[in-house]
């Protein structure tokens, strides 16, 4: 294993592995990111569902979650750094269309006529 400033880079046939929430540091905010991560990946049509999605395929859930609450981590901090706001631009087509309300009261305005016309 070598080891670069804070990044560890295992060397075994020729594959290099970095990137991992490790158990030593502070185990609140790695109990906190993965209930964050846990509520994240329910949001439908997110990236970072799809991104859990992925790695939940190759991986398994517990990897894969910990590997969303570690983008998360990522995300906020260069947000945090830049200033920028989040956007997610899978989420953000969706808000376009009507919303569920919106499309259920205009069901009903048009429910209302057929039930009157049909007695």
């Amino acid at each position: 294993m070598v080891r670069i400033s804070t990044i560890n880079i295992p060397i075994s046939r020729e594959k290099a592995r970095s990137g991992h929430i490790t158990k030593r540091r502070n185990k609140w905010i790695r109990r906190i990111t993965v209930q964050c991560a846990t509520v994240a990946i329910k949001a439908r049509n997110s990236q970072i569902r799809q991104f859990y999605l992925r790695m939940r395929g190759r991986r398994g859930h517990k990897i894969a979650i910990v590997a969303t609450a570690r983008k998360l981590l990522t995300a906020i901090w260069h947000l945090l750094l830049t200033g920028e706001e989040y956007v997610d631009k899978n989420h953000a087509k969706k808000t376009i269309t009507k919303s569920r309300k919106e499309t259920l009261k205009l069901a009903l305005e048009y429910a209302i006529p057929l039930l009157r016309q049909a007695g």
